[in-house]
């Protein structure tokens, strides 16, 4: 048994990133608890096989936090860091039969230099198994599948349950996911939609939400339904030169009016549903393809699917173009107030 292991970044979040010149996520990690149970220990002496029946995690804090300031690395595709990728590379046989997960808090937060603030998701008391977690060959002809049942709180209230199917010898990366949410505030996103997306949700509540999708290395699509009531939206600016953001007034005034579909279903009508499909980019982790392919879904069935998603190749370089154009400023600024002052 493991307790108390921490890992602390020596940085704060934007500090840390600038170290470098490429995108690098920074991770902020502490576990009260990792115990292994049942393990073969003469196995894995002799052998260099690590059996054991169960591996519990938690409780632990996990935050991630990467920065769409600098570019990604070149040339890397972080579809090799698939859960069930990254099992195949593991130098060292491994069979656990149940990975469990108890009262994990997991937060995710990103950059975003066009509104220049920070936007996080969280998931409050996420708890669940994982069985059949391995990559050896003997194990993997009876059972080539990794499944997760996990249930957590997102946001800290809405139920969120989600099951992942992982194939573990597919040479694609394939995999299945399927979950619900129960009732929830939707204002409650706005620390991830107005940062991030440059959308404010005024009003919006959600009574369900179920999908189910299938996705390998490249992509994944699936199918959603979405019932909610009394969605209202604000727009906000691209500023990266001005002071973050700005609302759009006639723009959403046009959105609320014209786009955005206030309630589903429709008084009188039945419910409405969406096919969702999305590409991952090399520089798109797996939970990335996961939640994004699910807001695919939810765009489509609010009413604002017909509007094109911005190319996040070419998006990443004119947003790159423009910090190194601030960073410029910025320099010569300095240089100027130091010639003034001596």
């Amino acid at each position: 048994m493991i307790k108390g292991f921490k890992l602390i970044p020596l940085y704060p979040e934007l500090t840390f990133t600038r170290k470098y010149k490429t995108q690098k996520d920074r991770y902020n990690l502490a576990f009260d608890e990792v115990e292994f149970n049942g393990v073969d220990f003469i196995g894995l002496n002799t052998e260099q096989k690590l059996y054991a029946r169960s591996l519990k995690i938690g409780s632990a804090k996990v935050e991630v936090f990467m920065s769409r300031e600098s570019p990604p690395p070149p040339g890397f595709d972080k579809g090799k860091n698939y859960p069930h990728m990254a099992l195949k590379r593991l130098n060292i046989q491994t069979i656990i039969d149940t990975l469990k997960l108890k009262n994990i808090d997991l937060k995710y937060s990103e950059y975003n230099p066009s509104s220049k603030k920070i936007g996080s998701v969280n998931f409050k008391s996420l708890t669940g198994n994982i069985l059949n977690v391995t990559n050896d060959s003997l194990r993997l002809a009876t059972n080539n599948h990794a499944v997760a049942n996990l249930n957590t709180l997102l946001m800290g209230s809405g139920k969120f349950n989600v099951k992942i199917d992982f194939n573990l010898t597919d040479k694609n990366g394939a995999f299945a996911y399927s979950g619900s949410l129960g009732k929830f505030d939707m204002k409650q996103l706005n620390s991830l939609s107005k940062n991030l997306g440059l959308i404010e949700i005024e009003t919006g509540n959600i009574q369900h939400i179920d999908f189910k999708a299938n996705g390998n290395l490249r992509m994944a699509s699936g199918s959603m339904n979405m019932l909610y009531t009394n969605l209202k939206v604000k727009l906000l600016s691209d500023n990266i030169d001005g002071e973050g953001t700005n609302k759009k007034g006639l723009l959403s005034f046009l959105a609320n009016t014209i786009l955005v579909k206030n309630d589903n279903p429709k008084k009188g009508e039945i419910a409405r549903t969406a096919i969702m499909t999305n590409n991952r980019i090399n520089s798109a982790s797996f939970f990335n393809l996961m939640w994004k392919t699910v807001f695919v879904g939810i765009k489509d069935i609010v009413g604002v699917g017909i509007i094109p998603e911005k190319n996040p190749v070419k998006q990443q370089k004119v947003i790159a173009k423009k910090v190194r154009e601030q960073k410029r400023i910025d320099r010569k600024a300095t240089r100027q107030a130091k010639q003034e002052k001596n």
